[in-house]
């Protein structure tokens, strides 16, 4: 929460800027916090070539679908989560 924020260089401007105000600390002014919430999102720079009513129609294929086996299948996330102790 007090750290400054290292974004990796490979990471495109465009993202970074997108990733800052994801994280901003004040939630007054962090992206998506106002009562516009996911459409400033949406409207960002960053997904300026999504069409969002397409994607929402399903006329766009995604890029990669996941091969599930069941319907509890975690093959496809990275053990560093998958072996974590549940909180409850």
């Amino acid at each position: 929460m007090s750290d400054d924020l290292e974004i990796p260089s490979f990471i495109s401007d465009e993202c970074a800027d997108f990733i800052r105000k994801l994280l901003d600390r004040d939630p007054q002014t962090r992206l998506g916090s106002s009562e516009r919430d996911y459409e400033e999102l949406k409207e960002h720079p960053f997904f300026k070539e999504y069409d969002w009513d397409a994607i929402l129609a399903k006329r766009i294929q995604p890029q990669w679908k996941p091969v599930l086996h069941n319907e509890t299948d975690t093959s496809n996330f990275d053990t560093e989560f998958t072996t974590e102790e549940a909180v409850v």
